[in-house]
């Protein structure tokens, strides 16, 4: 084989080395400069993991979420009955529960937040929220269990028909948080006294 021959195969192996090289080169996982961040507020929809924006999964519980605005939708109704449900510590949660028993106890106690809606008859057990608002719409009859609210900084709940369950509304001033101060009507933070979220 002439000397030409030789220099001509080992060049065309030395050009498939360096473009296989190259192809290597693009797999490598590098950080990009426009993920960086201090806090999860520099995140479109992700969270700040040692300064990057980092995709984090949501909560088992949550339908949908962002998990860097902290916020959680829980859908129970014919395609899916949730029984117990808890809001994650920390989200604020807007759950629905649209079919007859679709949810059974609610748990708000750690939540930023709730928003609760029980559309179907008998479609929520008891309900507890926590420290922080809670909003409650039980829009069909006898669609909510017991409510305790108590501990709320604003507590609002709708009822249908006048179906209104047993309701554990906060006390300020020595009145009960309720339309009319009386604990025998629906809790209701309308009143200045009666929302002291800050």
């Amino acid at each position: 084989m002439k000397a030409s021959m030789v220099v001509l195969i080992l060049l065309g192996l030395a050009i498939v080395g360096i473009g296989s090289l190259s192809t290597t080169g693009c797999l490598v996982n590098r950080r990009s400069e426009g993920y960086t961040c201090e806090t999860d507020a520099d995140c479109d929809d992700r969270v700040c993991d040692r300064g990057y924006c980092v995709t984090a999964a949501c909560p088992s519980v949550c339908t949908s979420c962002s998990v860097s605005a902290k916020t959680c939708r829980i859908e129970c109704g014919s395609n899916k009955n949730c029984g117990a449900v808890q809001c994650p510590a920390g989200y604020d949660c807007t759950i629905k529960c649209s079919t007859p028993n679709a949810c059974g106890e609610i748990n708000c106690t750690g939540a930023a937040g709730c928003d609760i809606t029980c559309s179907g008859q008998s479609a929520c057990g008891a309900i507890t929220c926590g420290v922080q608002a809670c909003k409650i719409d039980c829009s069909n009859n006898a669609s909510c269990g017991a409510v305790n609210c108590v501990d709320s900084c604003a507590c609002d709940i709708q009822c249908a028909n006048a179906s209104c369950p047993t309701t554990s509304c906060p006390v300020r001033g020595g009145l009960s948080c309720t339309e009319d101060g009386t604990t025998t009507t629906p809790c209701d933070s309308g009143s200045q006294a009666c929302d002291t979220c800050l």
